[in-house]
């Protein structure tokens, strides 16, 4: 069950509060995860999901989707005013067009991964798309965001891939390349690499892990 509190908190310090504070408030911010929360009922009933992947990805699923329209709504009050904005004894510019980006392509995951429908995804995109299934094994689930952040920070280079990390429990670790549809990415010399990467920092997490018990 999420607690909508704590995940508000957590999308104001991703999104960069104090700065954030002045744009979105918590109240707005419940209605966006309201939103997510019926975004992922439709989709599911669009899909007819069996019950057991309803329960499994539910929570993680409304999380993802909530930041992304926070970085929608957010991009949209900066873009107003083309990103400019005056705070005490200065005048700053805000990013908001690669907000927009990163929103619609994150949106598009996921309902890619309750539809499976190819059409959903950006199909102008030149970047290659990746999903990093990660299988999180015994860790506790206070451990998991920990762990699954050690594996971003391992792997998400600047090699021109776009990369989505999930933690799973019922399936091995492995990466499927989503966009474009039908590459293998293991045939390919930077698939290797990432693959080879993965399977190293999980190797040293499972040694880690040895050692403490």
């Amino acid at each position: 069950m999420i607690d909508t509190q704590k995940i508000i908190e957590s999308a104001k310090m991703k999104l960069g509060a104090p700065i954030r504070s002045v744009e979105l408030n918590d109240e707005q911010m419940a209605c966006l995860l309201d939103d997510a929360y019926e975004a992922f009922i439709l989709y599911s009933e669009i899909a007819d999901l069996e019950e057991k992947k309803f329960f499994r990805i539910q929570d993680n699923w409304i999380k993802k989707y909530f930041f992304a329209l926070c970085k929608e709504s957010l991009a949209r009050v900066r873009g107003k005013f083309s990103g400019k904005m005056q705070v005490p004894g200065a005048d700053i510019e805000l990013d908001y067009k690669s907000l927009l980006i990163e929103s619609d392509r994150e949106k598009r995951f996921l309902r890619y991964l309750i539809l499976k429908d190819e059409n959903v995804l950006n199909n102008n995109s030149d970047e290659v798309i990746l999903v990093f299934y990660v299988n999180t094994g015994g860790l506790d689930n206070n451990d998991v965001s920990e762990f699954m952040e050690s594996v971003k920070k391992s792997l998400d280079k600047n090699d021109g891939f776009t990369k989505y990390f999930i933690p799973v429990r019922d399936i091995e670790t492995k990466i499927e390349c989503i966009y474009p549809v039908g590459l293998n990415i293991t045939q390919t010399e930077e698939g290797k690499k990432l693959i080879d990467k993965l399977n190293n920092h999980l190797l040293d997490n499972s040694k880690k892990e040895d050692d403490e018990q």
